[in-house]
């Protein structure tokens, strides 16, 4: 369309050509041109990254060493409490019986770790210094564990944010461009990466509608303007859908729109005049603006005559609930805690009826033997 416009201008059948035309090396040497009086940035739309599962947050609380070492650490450390106890009952025998079993090592150990008291206190001045270091040691490491946790649970942040055109590739989503930014991504991509493109490509008509399939669909990019990006965000109400779109922060090339004159045509200069003119006193910014909210209005409407969610509550609930600047704290935020709580209720609920019944079990032999 634009190579009809322009070859109209220089065969003489019109005195100018306008319609969006983008100022070009190709355009120039044949014609006039006027200053640009509309510029529009082409780049990469990709989703935004969605909020990391809380149940992950466990994990990150210690980094992999660091969670090997917390693992690791209280076999050892209960080996050395026994093995300390069974020396010093040996050559001094002070110490409580109940440090020389390793099972009952075990339940101390466990106690100390859980912020629990124990059944005796060592009696000797060694197992006491190891016991407080010991202490001292869960003590550190619960306070770490709780507050990191508790950050984690009330907001736990954000999966990878794909920040190039590698990453759009290993996410296996699709992506989508229209013919006229075809030519421009052979000089941005490699080879293979350009062939992958190819690959899992849907073809758009033109660039806005790119920027629709991907308002529709989460797992798409698109190459797209920023004109068309401002349309399609404030052409809806809700902020759902504006917060799932990112931006790739390197910019495919910037369109510099213009208007195209017969070489020598005596009129260049007073169009120039004008362009300038309406650019310093914000007509075309108030154009633009004026037909953005035209849009929302167009889009709004036909919404609410449908009885659509135009307010996007039912997809910002389900989908994402901390990726907002503020947030209520609500018992959502505290589902993986509650997990861990029922699963304890349940473990000391077992343990409970299996020493009821084991009981019950143990009194029903002693009154058959007798």
């Amino acid at each position: 369309m634009e190579d009809d416009l322009f070859d109209e201008t220089v065969s003489g059948n019109t005195d100018i050509s306008v319609g969006g035309l983008k100022v070009s090396e190709r355009f120039k040497s044949r014609a006039d041109w006027t200053v640009s009086y509309f510029e529009n940035s082409v780049q990469f739309y990709v989703p935004c990254a969605k909020c990391a599962n809380p149940w992950t947050a466990l994990l990150r609380v210690y980094t992999l060493d660091a969670w090997i070492c917390v693992l690791c650490t209280p076999l050892p450390l209960i080996l050395f409490m026994h093995h300390i106890a069974t020396l010093v009952n040996k050559y001094q025998l002070r110490e409580s019986q109940r440090y020389l079993t390793f099972q009952s090592c075990f339940f101390i150990f466990s106690s100390i770790a859980l912020g629990v008291s124990v059944t005796e206190l060592p009696r000797t001045s060694t197992l006491r210094t190891f016991v407080f270091l010991l202490m001292c040691l869960s003590f550190f490491v619960n306070t770490v564990f709780q507050n990191y946790y508790t950050t984690f649970l009330l907001n736990p942040g954000f999966e990878k944010q794909i920040s190039n055109i590698r990453d759009i590739l290993q996410s296996g989503i699709q992506f989508g461009y229209s013919s006229d930014t075809e030519g421009s991504l052979k000089y941005i991509a490699n080879e293979y990466e350009y062939s992958m493109m190819q690959d899992r490509r849907v073809v758009c008509e033109n660039q806005c509608q790119c920027l629709e399939l991907m308002l529709k669909d989460v797992n798409f990019a698109c190459v797209s303007n920023t004109y068309c990006a401002e349309i399609a965000m404030q052409s809806r109400v809700s902020s759902y859908a504006r917060r799932n779109v990112c931006v790739l922060p390197n910019e495919i090339y910037r369109k510099r729109s213009t208007m195209y004159l017969k070489r020598g045509h005596p009129l260049l200069s007073h169009f120039n005049r004008i362009i300038r003119r309406m650019t310093e006193v914000g007509l075309i910014s108030k154009w633009k603006k004026d037909f953005i909210s035209k849009q929302k209005i167009i889009s709004v409407s036909s919404s609410l005559s449908y009885g659509k969610d135009v307010f996007g509550t039912k997809d910002i609930v389900a989908d994402n609930i901390y990726d907002a600047g503020y947030f209520a704290l609500s018992l959502s935020h505290f589902t993986v805690a509650f997990h861990f709580l029922l699963l304890g209720c349940s473990l000391s609920l077992t343990v409970l009826i299996t020493e009821l019944v084991h009981h019950r079990l143990l009194g029903y032999t002693k009154n058959t033997d007798l």
